[in-house]
C-alpha cells in the first residue's frame, strides 16, 4: 500500500540556506519551503516529506565549520526543528542497504563521489524509497547524475520503484 500520494525528499542546501545561506540561497530555499508547506496544508494526507538523517548530521558538521556563536548554533538548529515541524517531515534514522549499493553503483560518475559523496547517499535514500516521487536538490552534481538516473529508470523498470523519481530543483505544488 502506497505510503503517500507524493513523499518528497528535501537535501541539506534547503535547509542551509533557508538558516544562513546567502540572499540568493535563502530566496530560493524559501520558495522552496514555502510552497511546500503551503501545498501540504492543502493536501496533508497527499503528501509526506523525508528527511534522511545523514542531513542532520551534514547540517551539523556545515554549522560547525562555519563561525557562529554557541548562542547563534542553538538558534538555528531550534530554527531548523521548526521547519521540520511545520513541513510534518519523518526523520528516516539510517540509509539502508540499498542505498549504499547505489552509492556504489554511482561510482560512475566521477565527479559526483569525489565531489558529493553525502548528496550521493541523500539521493540514494530518496531511489531506494520505492514511494517517492521527488528529490529537491540543488546540487549540480545531483541534478546532473546520469547513474543516479539510469539507477532509477532501472529499479521502476523492473518494479521495485512504484513512482518514478523526479530528481529536481523545481517544486510546484
Amino acid at each position: 500500500m502506497p505510503e503517500a500520494f507524493q513523499t518528497i525528499y528535501l537535501d541539506t542546501s534547503y535547509f542551509q540556506g533557508y538558516l544562513w545561506g546567502t540572499t540568493d540561497e535563502k530566496e530560493n530555499a524559501n520558495t522552496i519551503l514555502n510552497k511546500l508547506e503551503s501545498t501540504i496544508r492543502r493536501h496533508s494526507s497527499a503528501i509526506k516529506v523525508k528527511i534522511p538523517f545523514i542531513i542532520i548530521g551534514e547540517l551539523i558538521n556545515n554549522l560547525v565549520r562555519d563561525i557562529f556563536s554557541t548562542a547563534d548554533k542553538g538558534s538555528i538548529m531550534h530554527k531548523f526543528f521548526e521547519k521540520i515541524s511545520d513541513i510534518r517531515a519523518d526523520i528516516i534514522p539510517q540509509p539502508s542497504n540499498c542505498c549504499y549499493i547505489i552509492t556504489y553503483l554511482s561510482k560512475e560518475d566521477v565527479r559526483l563521489i569525489e565531489n558529493s559523496p553525502t548528496d550521493c547517499l541523500i539521493a540514494s535514500c530518496a531511489i531506494c524509497d520505492p514511494y517517492s516521487t521527488f528529490l529537491l536538490t540543488n546540487d549540480k552534481d545531483i541534478l546532473e547524475a546520469t547513474s543516479l538516473r539510469e539507477i532509477e529508470t532501472h529499479l521502476y523498470e523492473r518494479e521495485y520503484r512504484k513512482n518514478r523519481l523526479k530528481i529536481t530543483d523545481v517544486f510546484e505544488g
